[in-house]
């Protein structure tokens, strides 16, 4: 929640003070946001274990290599720490193409933005590049 309400803080600040410059006439808001997308809902939830256990590490100062899903989250981390990973990630879009799209379509709204970009934690280099097909789709 508290993610959701600085973005709409920072993109209302940036709209309001907009000085338009010879390359930009008028303000162009952008989201990035991670994405994991498959084919099923619950594959994309397994995939994106490999964001949770980055952000896990980060956490606890580990390095921040993009480790291989996992079928089991509650046997890495504690209650507190998926709460903090859960805060980390709240922005993220996990799912299907009809969920992800559902998803992105109350992003834009939520947040009026001009653009969205997006970052793919997954951890299969084939199961990416199926991401980012669905997504094109």
């Amino acid at each position: 929640r508290r993610q959701r309400q600085m973005c709409i803080r920072d993109r209302s600040y940036y709209r309001e003070n907009f000085q338009p410059s010879p390359t930009l006439e008028t303000p162009h808001a952008i989201l990035c946001l991670p994405l994991v997308l498959a084919d099923t809902d619950d594959e994309a939830r397994y995939l994106a274990t490999s964001s949770q256990q980055r952000v896990l590490s980060l956490l606890y100062g580990k390095p921040l290599y993009l480790p291989p899903p996992v079928k089991d989250m509650d046997a890495i981390w504690d209650h507190a720490s998926r709460r903090q990973v859960e805060n980390f990630l709240a922005l993220s879009v996990v799912g299907s193409p009809s969920t992800v799209a559902l998803k992105l379509e109350s992003l834009v709204q939520q947040f009026d933005v001009d653009e969205l970009m997006f970052t793919n934690d997954i951890y299969d280099r084939d199961k990416r590049i199926h991401a980012l097909e669905l997504l094109r789709q």
